[in-house]
């Protein structure tokens, strides 16, 4: 049969033998290509009010005397027989394809599996009723559902083209917990294209605002790149988005270009959008959604669909989990890093191999990215500035090792911060010195005058806090802008920014009735963008010299002193979404006394804290053992 042209076709069942019943009362809805029913699975002859499966009925016209609509069909019937081999917990079951010879074509019914409800309708009513509302670890799982599903039709060399939350399924499991199907394959097999190719695109419909740059400009005449298996990444980035947008409740639908944002919502039509997509405006990340969810999304979304992520990659980034590492010196000898897993609140201690011998007796600093930890040592040569730097890559345990000269004086205190591959540092005169830790190039730019008490960063930003005032330095186009002055003075503190808020926990304040520094559990945050300081709750107890990390949306608090005879060894958490307030990790008492253990000897000497994503199914640390 598979050979068989349209004039020598009768009729053909594809797949199973499953006996099905239906009437035009159990419409459930109607497509570009057919419309569906709901239909009773027959069972020893009776046909069950319980079982159903959905069944989608397209008619087809073909002209018996078109060879090309004969070379078309013999496609469409090979297609249709691999749609039912198509076996994915991700993908809709395909279970029997029917194909009827009518008058001037064909009639094709199509049974798969039933599902009450659509990804759009899900959305919909979380918005309605908050049930998505800041449960990231919903939206992530979702996420990997759809890229596993993704991931399995590209390994099987097809693209979907029309991935949107209306052809992603719902599927309610026994245990009352949710997950994502991909529907709509059949739209794969269909003989025509849904659209022509023209430069007018008022003719565009519905999946528009879920369509890739390369497949706009092919139906706009305007094709630069052939649209590929990256133009379904594309789509699943904008129902990434569309899900965390529901779960972080912010303004939906804007457009971004070169720092141009355009309320992209029902207002504008679809082929408007679509020229703007094409004109190279991307859908808008909001700094309310999490941080690496956020990240992905900008990944799934670059006009250029090279630079995009695969649906491999897609899927490995969204399996990572975050683990919190902790670096320093043990008996003033020993590298060593502490693994804190927030998921099983669990530390481990390990000693690291391959490191290189540091004098601690030289001055060091440390910096920190999301997969390095960065030594600084300064020298001075004869009178020249030189830099030594050790790189260690975390979760491969690489080690790279640079020294470079700098043409700028830096101070043996100076502030360091890393962003990606690029040390930040800040020297006399008021210059911030940026290094490649790779290539060793050094530039220098202005800064306003700093002696910093605390640094972070987020994304390509950096966060300096000084005296009572609060600077932000955008590492892209090399701007400084003054923010905001603090409460109050304070000193030792810990700062971080997470969902667009800038954090200030802790630290020392002048005390002018004891004439002496004393320690606070005051925290404040500032939304970007804002001029007005908010005083959030408090620490446990008063804390200083400690730092901070970002898990997700929590805020971790790590070691640091009580008193100046006192450290503090405990990690505190704050749920940045909920405020709910300071709650104390729940460590086990042999995991308790291995992080005191840790503080108490590293207190006195320094150590370094980050957030690692790791992939659980591969070996963490490589280079490391106990």
């Amino acid at each position: 049969m598979e050979g068989m042209g349209f004039r020598d076709f009768g009729a053909e069942e594809i797949g199973s033998s499953i006996q099905y019943r239906y009437n035009s009362t159990d419409f459930i809805a109607r497509g570009t290509f057919g419309v569906v029913y709901k239909a009773n699975i027959s069972k020893a002859g009776t046909y069950s009010k319980s079982d159903f499966v959905a069944v989608k009925v397209i008619h087809v016209a073909i002209n018996s005397e078109s060879d090309a609509d004969q070379e078309n069909w013999m496609t469409a019937v090979k297609r249709l027989r691999r749609l039912t081999e198509l076996k994915h917990k991700h993908l809709v079951v395909y279970h029997k394809v029917s194909i009827t010879k009518s008058s001037g074509g064909v009639t094709v019914e199509l049974a798969m599996d039933y599902h009450k409800g659509d990804l759009a309708l899900f959305l919909r009513q979380a918005k309605k009723n908050g049930t998505l509302s800041n449960k990231w670890e919903k939206v992530f799982q979702f996420a990997k559902d759809m890229a596993q599903g993704v991931q399995f039709l590209h390994q099987k060399g097809i693209i979907h083209g029309d991935l949107k939350p209306e052809n992603i399924l719902v599927s309610f499991i026994s245990s009352g917990s949710a997950k994502l199907v991909i529907g709509d394959l059949d739209d794969l097999v269909q003989m025509k294209e849904s659209a022509t190719c023209s430069a007018d695109l008022s003719h565009l419909r519905g999946t528009t605002r879920y369509m890739s740059p390369e497949m706009l400009k092919k139906f706009s005449l305007k094709q630069a790149e052939r649209p590929g298996r990256k133009t379904d990444v594309w789509s699943l980035g904008c129902i990434i988005l569309e899900m965390a947008e529901s779960c972080a409740s912010v303004p939906k639908k804007r457009l971004i270009k070169d720092r141009n944002i355009i309320d992209a919502g029902n207002a504008l039509e679809n082929y408007q959008y679509a020229s703007l997509i094409i004109d190279g405006y991307v859908p808008f990340v909001s700094d309310d959604i999490e941080d690496n969810l956020a990240c992905i999304a900008r990944q799934c979304l670059d006009t250029t669909s090279a630079n995009r992520l695969s649906a491999r990659e897609l899927l490995q980034k969204l399996q990572k989990k975050d683990i919190i590492v902790f670096l320093g010196f043990k008996d003033s000898k020993y590298l060593c890093v502490m693994i804190f897993d927030p998921l099983t609140n669990s530390v481990s201690v390990q000693k690291v191999h391959g490191a290189p011998e540091l004098d601690l007796a030289t001055k060091w600093q440390l910096a920190v990215t999301s997969n390095k930890i960065i030594f600084r040592e300064r020298i001075r040569d004869s009178g020249v500035q030189k830099l030594k730097v050790h790189c260690w890559t975390v979760d491969e345990g690489i080690w790279i090792q640079q020294e470079f000269t700098s043409p700028y004086y830096v101070h043996p205190g100076a502030t360091m911060i890393a962003v990606e591959d690029t040390l930040y540092l800040w020297g006399l005169d008021d210059m911030l010195l940026e290094t490649n830790i790779f290539t060793g190039n050094i530039t220098a730019n202005k800064s306003p005058y700093l002696d910093g008490d605390a640094v972070t960063k987020f994304r390509e930003q950096i966060f300096y806090a000084t005296e009572d005032r609060l600077f932000q330095y955008n590492t892209l186009i090399k701007e400084w802008k003054y923010l905001k002055r603090r409460l109050q003075e304070r000193f030792d503190f810990a700062m971080t920014v997470v969902s667009g808020h800038v954090y200030i926990m802790g630290g020392k304040f002048w005390n002018d009735a004891a004439l002496n520094y004393t320690a606070t559990a005051d925290c404040i945050r500032l939304k970007l963008g804002s001029t007005t300081w908010e005083k959030i709750k408090p620490l446990h107890q008063p804390r200083f010299r400690h730092t901070a990390c970002i898990v997700k949306d929590r805020l971790y608090i790590c070691g640091g002193s009580y008193s100046n005879d006192e450290n503090a060894a405990t990690i505190e958490f704050y749920d940045t979404k909920s405020g709910a307030g300071w709650s104390s990790v729940s460590l086990s008492p042999k995991d308790s006394g291995q992080f005191a253990a840790w503080m108490a000897a590293y207190q006195n000497s320094w150590y370094a804290v980050t957030t690692v994503s790791v992939n659980p199914d591969t070996a963490i640390f490589p280079d490391i053992s106990g």
